[in-house]
């Protein structure tokens, strides 16, 4: 396989599908929401580069509002010539915050959140590249939750909170990315 030169750089837009997975007794059942990422990434290392990433996704639960959930944290890039130009894959882990919010009842919930997944990319034309990315998040939160926070008074009671017993995020989303 002929050697290629390494991005220095790259940054990109995602959007796709996240299911939730939640383990916890009484945790309300979960479908598929849409969710949008962004990221960016700098080589520090031939194959490896760092970088950072914003989430947002509308995730439905039974029984409830869709909650609204932000994320964002750091990534680390593994980018190996596996595959001949114009294709490309790379693998990712990562350790961020999440934030959990139930709409119109004030209550909210951050996390921490481990992501890690696989990505397959294609160059076009000039700088820009079609990608798609499998991705899995670990939810602390949902680790410890047990039972529901209080709502204020007049709020109806949903039998959730907004971390919901969430310990597994899933999502595969397509975008584009841009590098020299």
């Amino acid at each position: 396989m002929p050697a290629r030169a390494q991005t220095h750089w790259d940054v990109g837009a995602q959007a796709g599908a996240t299911e939730r997975i939640a383990t916890a007794s009484g945790a309300p059942a979960r479908s598929p929401g849409p969710s949008v990422e962004i990221h960016g990434h700098v080589a520090v290392y031939p194959l490896v580069r760092i970088g950072a990433y914003g989430t947002f996704e509308l995730s439905p639960t039974s029984g409830m509002r869709d909650r609204l959930i932000y994320g964002g944290g750091g990534r680390v890039k593994l980018t190996p010539p596996l595959l001949p130009a114009p294709w490309h894959v790379w693998a990712f882990l990562g350790a961020g915050f999440a934030y959990a919010q139930l709409p119109d009842s004030g209550e909210s919930t951050p996390t921490a959140e481990f992501p890690v997944g696989l990505g397959l990319g294609r160059k076009l034309s000039g700088p820009w590249e079609l990608c798609a990315e499998l991705a899995a998040r670990l939810d602390v939160a949902g680790l410890s939750w047990h039972e529901p926070v209080p709502l204020p008074p007049g709020v109806p009671a949903s039998g959730d909170n907004p971390s919901g017993g969430d310990v597994l995020a899933v999502s595969l989303s397509v975008g584009v990315s841009l590098g020299p």
